[in-house]
């Protein structure tokens, strides 16, 4: 942890903190405020991890802030990512649209979206969002890292499946993803 302190990643991570709109995050014990600030956490380490450039850290992030302000229970529904990237286009969050051109937001929609959805799906949900057929791979790695980041958090569940996880860095944190949720 000490060398990921040292990184701009980590500069990303408390920019992300500092800017997150706690008002909007779905209130529960299992999927509210810290489980989205673990998955803020954990999301920047797979970023550092999968080495995204800082465009592309700052996108995953914003997906790890909002990915689950859809969700109207705790239980298995697999809508709630179409909902979060619904509520998304809200004018609460104007300051987000803002900063990202017509692309980016079609990916970010489109990440948030997939997350709650197999695997399988996420290339049709690329397509339902318009993500360009240049930035299809962009959109898949950035989608694939928000899954991975939100399973991780799935050890505060007691059933996380390593063999779900779509990057071999990201098996590599579930002891750190165990350490942070015995000790937030």
């Amino acid at each position: 942890m000490s060398l990921f302190v040292k990184t701009p990643y980590y500069k990303q991570l408390t920019e992300a903190y500092e800017n997150l709109d706690v008002d909007a995050l779905y209130i529960s014990y299992l999927h509210g405020p810290k489980h989205i600030e673990r998955v803020l956490l954990l999301g920047a380490l797979v970023a550092w991890k999968e080495s995204l450039d800082r465009h592309d850290t700052e996108m995953l992030l914003y997906a790890c802030s909002y990915h689950d302000i859809g969700r109207i229970n705790d239980y298995r529904d697999d809508e709630h990512g179409n909902r979060s990237a619904e509520m998304l286009k809200t004018e609460r969050f104007t300051w987000l649209w803002d900063s990202l051109n017509s692309q980016d937001q079609r990916i970010l929609l489109a990440v948030i979206a997939a997350h709650s959805h197999s695997d399988q799906d996420m290339f049709r949900i690329g397509q339902i969002y318009q993500v360009a057929d240049e930035n299809m791979t962009r959109y898949m790695k950035l989608a694939s890292c928000l899954k991975d980041a939100d399973n991780l958090d799935r050890v505060r569940l007691h059933d996380l499946d390593t063999s779900r996880l779509r990057h071999p860095s990201s098996v590599d944190l579930v002891p750190f993803a165990e350490a942070l949720f015995h000790k937030y």
